[in-house]
């Protein structure tokens, strides 16, 4: 079904300039409504579950086993919000903070934020450094 989907939305992403806003759940769970661009979005984003996001998946695991003994989660480059998301979601105790720079991510992090699910997610729109170069973070 995930293979159907993908090609439905290249053809859309080939044919179509208009930006349609879709509703997803992420694969996280279907209470859940996050609102993505169609021609923005990733496609596991739309379409897939956490598993289906290969590039990810692992990395989720782990992070959502760390920051079961963690006070706080920080998301720096936070791009769609995956990791905010995931995290608020299966430890919803602890607090979650995201940065983006982007204005387009950064307002629909906004956006998907306003519901119930996520009030303990606090995001900024900038970045960590005004310069580029290394620095211990701890």
């Amino acid at each position: 079904m995930e293979k159907v989907f993908k090609r439905l939305l290249l053809y859309y992403r080939k044919n179509y300039t208009k930006d349609l806003i879709v509703y997803t759940n992420l694969g996280i769970d279907n209470t859940l409504r996050i609102a993505l661009p169609v021609l923005q979005g990733t496609t596991y984003f739309l379409f897939g579950k956490p598993e289906s996001y290969k590039g990810e998946y692992f990395t989720l695991q782990l992070t959502s086993l760390l920051t079961q003994d963690c006070s706080a989660f920080i998301d720096v480059g936070a791009n769609w919000g995956f990791f905010s998301y995931y995290v608020s979601h299966y430890n919803p105790s602890i607090p979650v903070h995201w940065f983006e720079l982007n204005t387009t991510l950064y307002q629909s992090i906004v956006a998907n934020t306003a519901c119930k699910h996520f009030n303990k997610m606090q995001g900024s729109l900038q970045a960590l450094s005004d310069i580029n170069g290394k620095i211990s973070f701890t």
